[in-house]
């Protein structure tokens, strides 16, 4: 009996230290690691760099005009919700960090600015055109990605005034701890191009 509870004690131990590994594990694999435009690295969703804040990405391509024409309504969101991270994403992986150094010097954001040549972040966030948003909770789940708003019609028409502000609404309902409304139409603007198109 005695060997029993001892064999059972054992195996408890093992089971839970295993669980431990694995846990640990799982986080590693799950952080995302990149640079920002300045080379300074930054982590996201590690359970050992929790983040207390919901984190908004971005997504930019320097050559896109529509990306460029939202600059104004970017700084706007940003300025509307402080207690939220803002980094934009430059999703081609060709995009050097002088290249995105350049882009933010033409083009004030008013957020930091993040280079994804291994396309981990477009591919967590499953983003597929520029400008699109994704946003996270600290914890690495995925509350929204979308459009900033419609005011884009279609390519080279839009609307003087956006009907729907798709992103800032989904902003206000997160933080209320609502679910987002995710927009039924795919954001109008430009395609990413992929590590495989790009030729990596």
């Amino acid at each position: 009996m005695r060997r029993l509870k001892q064999s059972g004690i054992a195996s408890f131990t093992i089971c839970g230290l295993l669980g431990a590994v694995a846990g640990i594990v799982y986080a590693a694999s799950s952080a995302i690691v990149v640079k920002d435009i300045a080379g300074k690295s930054l982590t996201f969703f590690s359970e050992t760099n929790a983040r207390s804040k919901t984190v908004v990405f971005i997504f930019v391509l320097p050559d896109c005009p529509i990306c460029n024409s939202y600059v104004p309504e970017l700084k706007r969101i940003r300025r509307a919700f402080p207690e939220i991270e803002f980094y934009r994403v430059y999703a081609d992986p060709d995009t050097t960090r002088a290249e995105a150094r350049q882009h933010s010097n033409e083009y004030d954001f008013g957020f930091p600015g993040l280079v994804d040549p291994a396309q981990r972040l477009v591919r967590k966030s499953g983003a597929t055109r520029t400008p699109e948003a994704a946003v996270f909770s600290p914890d690495g789940k995925l509350l929204y990605r979308g459009r900033i708003d419609d005011r884009y019609v279609d390519f080279g028409k839009k609307r003087d005034h956006p009907r729907e502000r798709d992103l800032e609404a989904a902003l206000r309902s997160i933080l209320e701890n609502q679910p987002a409304r995710w927009p039924d139409a795919p954001p109008i603007g430009c395609y990413i191009p992929t590590k495989e198109k790009s030729g990596l």
